[in-house]
């Protein structure tokens, strides 16, 4: 089976010329959720996907989005 298609994610990527990564705190909650989440395995949600119509978005961008806005 082929690997889904996802829409470009890239989180170092900045409308300016450069990143905010150093305003945010070594210790905060968003690089905790961001460091789980990538370590996550999303090879069953990839089986689900359909590779019919436009590209989804990344499942992992979507779960930090969620779990971030809970927290």
């Amino acid at each position: 089976m082929r690997k889904p298609i996802y829409k470009p994610y890239n989180q170092e990527q900045g409308m300016l010329p450069f990143t905010y990564d150093h305003l945010i705190p070594a210790n905060h909650i968003v690089r905790t959720v961001n460091e789980l989440i990538e370590g996550m395995d999303t090879s069953k949600i990839d089986e689900t996907y359909s590779h019919l119509g436009a590209h989804s978005y990344d499942p992992k961008m979507m779960t930090k989005i969620i779990v971030y806005a809970y927290t």
